[in-house]
C-alpha cells in the first residue's frame, strides 16, 4: 500500500466549510410540559420557550400551543427533592429556522427548564411542517375526526369473491 495514498483524504463531505455550517436549518422542538402547571400559565411557559428562540435569531415556521395528553406511558422526573411519576402532560411544538451553532443553547435551556417533563429536538423541512400544520387530525389538541361507518348489503358471491382474494395474497 502506498502511503501518500492514505495521506489524501478528502474530508469534505466529512466536515462542513465554517459557512456552511451557519446556514439556518429548519428544526422543530416537541416538549411536555408538566400536567402540574395550571393551564392559565401555559403561555408563560410557552413564552419562555418562544423567547430564547427570538433571542437566538430563530425564525418561526409553524407552532402548535399545549394540549393536555395522556402519555403512552409513565415519566420520572424529580421534583424538589423527590421522584414523581406523570402519566400526563401537556403536549406542544415549536418549529423555526435556526443556525445550527445555536442548538446547544436550546438544549441546555430546555434541560434546565423546571416545568418541562421532556423534549425533544428533530431536523426537519419547512413542507413537513406546512403538512402537520395543515392535517387537523394531527392536532393533538382538537379531537380525532371519527369517520363513520358504513354499512352495506354484501352478496354472498361478492364475499366470496373478497375471501378468495385474501386466501390468494396470503399464498403470495
Amino acid at each position: 500500500m502506498n502511503t501518500q495514498e492514505t495521506d489524501a483524504v478528502d474530508l469534505s463531505d466529512v466536515v462542513a466549510p465554517e459557512a456552511e455550517r451557519d446556514v439556518k436549518e429548519v428544526y422543530e422542538v416537541g416538549y411536555h410540559i408538566l400536567p402540574t402547571v395550571a393551564e392559565d400559565a401555559l403561555e408563560s411557559e410557552v413564552n419562555k420557550v418562544t423567547d430564547l428562540l427570538k433571542k437566538l435569531d430563530a425564525d418561526f415556521v409553524g407552532e402548535r400551543f399545549p394540549a393536555k395528553v395522556q402519555l403512552a406511558y409513565g415519566i420520572e422526573t424529580k421534583i424538589d427533592g423527590s421522584r414523581r411519576t406523570f402519566d400526563s402532560a401537556y403536549f406542544g411544538w415549536v418549529a423555526f429556522e435556526l443556525k445550527p451553532s445555536a442548538l446547544s443553547k436550546i438544549e441546555d435551556t430546555l434541560k434546565s427548564h423546571e416545568n418541562i417533563l421532556r423534549y425533544v429536538v428533530i431536523k426537519t423541512s419547512r413542507d413537513a411542517v406546512a403538512a402537520t400544520m395543515a392535517d387537523p387530525g394531527l392536532d393533538v389538541g382538537s379531537p380525532k375526526r371519527e369517520e363513520e361507518e358504513v354499512s352495506a348489503e354484501v352478496s354472498d358471491e361478492e364475499l366470496d369473491e373478497a375471501l378468495e382474494n385474501i386466501e390468494d395474497e396470503k399464498q403470495v
